[in-house]
């Protein structure tokens, strides 16, 4: 999710077990989680019951926004708050303990890189809708709804802007992280082949695909230096923040519903697919089989909260909250229009 928490708080500590015999405790096993949601990094440690070991909550960096439209971050400051996260988090339990790491993350935020996967220039976070003309051609060429938001077409604008040599790489903001893990580049979603195609861009610039839950590859010395994993545990496909929500949410049957809140929101619903609508192709998302996530999302939900907040000079958003509480229903008929980081939907068919 795109959790608005403010603080940094240290995880619940070590989770002991107890053997088959039940005569001395043993160490249970845990596995990493790591979250980059457009405001801050959420590193997690659980067992395989889903039990928290430890949490740790960052911020990473700000938005960047120089005029309508642009909403940028650098990426480089991720890596940097996702190293320090698993640092600390693995500082509350025996770190030889972790048996995998598998990221989630913001979405559609787009990253390039080089062959060496350093960032060349600001991530175009899901928020920058620069590529309206892209996204418009892709949209006349394909037949189907192209967001300017969505990945492609963000690629293609930043390929027509900044024509760099030296960009061998787009990520997935999730990936990314991924990718430095484990040093094998890949998509845990799947790249829309129409779009590609009517793009003109390189296919080779991005990267193949691997299926949420899979093994990519293992944990490499490098990020074993500067993040304290253990050195060559799996590093596991992830997938979009959102839809991660929905998976631990355990939106698995119809009817199925939940409410996602954080920068972003929106309403999610699991169904069966809808006949003659237009929906993203098989692999983009890790859906239940034989379901949809069907819904909508609003662009600013915690994120509007930042934007009042700042505009009474208020510091906590707990305090804001519990002010709203005395609010009667009704507000005196204020409506607030949370598009202050544009329109998501609808704009699709």
């Amino acid at each position: 999710m795109r959790d608005r928490q403010e603080d940094s708080r240290p995880g619940c500590g070590h989770l002991p077990a107890r053997s088959e015999e039940g005569s001395r405790p043993v160490t249970e096993r845990l596995y990493a989680g790591i979250d980059l949601g457009t405001a801050r990094v959420k590193v997690g440690l659980f067992d395989r019951h889903g039990r928290q070991a430890a949490l740790r909550i960052l911020p990473h960096a700000g938005l960047m926004t120089a005029e309508r439209g642009e909403v940028t971050q650098d990426a480089a400051l991720w890596w940097r708050a996702v190293c320090r996260g698993l640092r600390e988090a693995l500082a509350e339990v025996d770190a030889t303990t972790v048996a995998a790491v598998a990221v989630c993350g913001q979405g559609p935020s787009l990253v390039s890189t080089d062959l060496h996967w350093h960032p060349r220039g600001p991530a175009l976070t899901w928020m920058d809708k620069r590529a309206v003309a892209e996204a418009a051609a892709l949209e006349r060429q394909t037949g189907h709804p192209v967001d300017a938001g969505h990945y492609v077409a963000k690629a293609l604008w930043l390929n027509r802007v900044d024509p760099d040599p030296r960009r061998c790489w787009y990520f997935q903001a999730w990936d990314y992280i991924a990718t430095r893990l484990c040093g094998v580049p890949h998509a845990s979603a799947t790249w829309f082949d129409d779009e590609l195609v009517a793009a003109g861009l390189p296919s080779a610039q991005f990267p193949p695909y691997v299926a949420p839950g899979r093994v990519v590859g293992a944990l490499g010395k490098e990020a074993t230096a500067v993040c304290g994993l253990p050195a060559g545990i799996p590093v596991v496909s992830g997938t979009n923040d959102s839809i991660a929500s929905c998976i631990g949410a355990g939106l698995t049957e119809r009817g199925d519903s939940v409410i996602l809140g954080g920068t972003s929101g929106g309403f999610v619903l699991c169904w069966d697919p809808v006949p003659g609508a237009w929906a993203p192709p098989p692999g983009a998302y890790p859906e239940p089989p034989g379901r949809r996530y069907l819904g909508a999302a609003i662009s600013s939900s915690g994120l509007a909260l930042d934007w009042l907040a700042s505009l009474f000079a208020v510091h906590s958003l707990d305090a804001l909250l519990e002010a709203a509480g005395a609010v009667p229903p009704g507000a005196e008929g204020l409506v607030l229009l949370p598009y202050i980081a544009g329109l998501y939907l609808p704009y699709t068919v």
